[in-house]
């Protein structure tokens, strides 16, 4: 893993949500995204920022007991997965994900880091840290030259609104 190319600090849910209506602004079809941090992090809570920058008009929820959700965006589609209930390479791979990993929509991945191997070669990594009362680290690094691209266009997004 290379060092993250943004590294922010959320101090409410409300900031954690906003990061992912930035990230929704640089998202082009097929872009995916990865999300990565411990229960209560604030995975779902990007991941509903996300879909409100997309457009999403229902409200985006915990995927853990549904797997796959599929929401309907402005321009974009919102796939939502959740692979934390899920225990093997097996598992995942009957949920025939392809068409959401490699499909028209933004797909955004929680618990992304238990099968790496399922990732596509270019996607953005948001790394979720807890780190006591509201505050969270937030890491985005990109990986593959699109993830990279999403990274330094949110990065460059985020400076200029400050």
């Amino acid at each position: 893993m290379g060092s993250p190319m943004l590294v922010l600090t959320s101090s409410s849910p409300e900031s954690t949500r906003n990061f992912g209506r930035a990230t929704a602004a640089v998202c082009r079809p097929g872009d995916v995204v990865a999300l990565i941090g411990d229960v209560g992090a604030g995975k779902t809570t990007y991941a509903q920022g996300l879909g409100e920058g997309l457009g999403v008009e229902s409200q985006v929820t915990s995927s853990t007991f549904v797997l796959v959700r599929q929401y309907s965006g402005d321009e974009l589609d919102l796939y939502h997965i959740d692979l934390y209930r899920l225990d093997s390479l097996e598992e995942v791979q009957s949920l025939d994900l392809d068409e959401h990993l490699y499909g028209e929509g933004v797909t955004v991945l929680e618990w992304a880091d238990k099968f790496p191997s399922i990732l596509p070669d270019e996607y953005l990594r948001v790394n979720i840290d807890y780190s006591g009362q509201e505050r969270r680290t937030i890491s985005v690094e990109g990986i593959g030259q699109r993830g990279r691209a999403m990274a330094e266009e949110l990065k460059a997004s985020l400076d200029r609104s400050q």
